[in-house]
């Protein structure tokens, strides 16, 4: 004789109460393990451009953004024969610079090194550059940022900033925004450097010779 004992239905349980603070605790260490250390993580290398002495560096932006505008940050290295790239999230972690820029150019006598695309959004373009470089930057709202250079510099831009900081411009020399600020910071102007912004705020902190 046989005899057939119904089956309970299996209860799926649903995650408890103190899973869900589990899981709330590990999202919140895993937030300030990032907020903490990824600062200063290089997911991926720079990418370096090899030059000849003293080019220009030629980069055209024309990104608008109303709020959290990219960046262009320019600083002197202590390579006088490379321009080294690294695109900056906001978490300040190092990302393939070429997510946001199409590619770079070379002039054919090696004088000028011309950045295709524009930052990436909402990023910071770190580029480091020798100490002594021309650059030409036009941007549309993109601030540019300018740290220990030496050299000619034409840097137009309509909405962002522009701000140097322990830079010797040499003329013939152009600053020019349309509605951002230019701020110059213990910087020398030498020869012939116009300055102009149309209604944007223009601020000398520090500056060696007049323009």
């Amino acid at each position: 004789m046989s005899y057939y004992y119904p089956q309970r239905p299996v209860r799926r349980r649903g995650c408890s109460p103190g899973c869900l603070i589990s899981l709330l605790v590990l999202a919140v260490l895993l937030f300030i393990s990032y907020a903490t250390f990824a600062r200063s993580w290089a997911i991926f290398g720079p990418t370096t451009i090899s030059i000849k002495a003293h080019p220009t560096l030629i980069i055209q932006s024309q990104r608008y953004a109303k709020i959290d505008l990219p960046t262009i940050h320019i600083h002197a290295g202590t390579d006088a024969n490379a321009i080294i790239l690294q695109v900056i999230n906001p978490g300040n972690v190092a990302l393939p610079w070429n997510f946001g820029i199409g590619g770079w150019q070379e002039s054919s006598d090696g004088s000028s090194i011309i950045l295709d695309g524009d930052p990436v959004g909402g990023r910071r373009l770190d580029i480091t550059v020798p100490l002594t470089i021309n650059l030409k930057i036009s941007a549309n709202a993109v601030n540019i940022d300018v740290v220990d250079v030496t050299g000619q510099m034409t840097l137009d831009d309509n909405s962002g900033s522009i701000t140097l900081t322990h830079c010797t411009v040499n003329g013939p020399a152009l600053l020019h925004n349309n509605s951002g600020a230019i701020t110059v910071r213990q910087s020398t102007l030498n020869g012939q450097v116009t300055i102009k912004n149309n209604t944007g705020p223009t601020t000398f902190e520090h500056t060696g010779k007049g323009a």
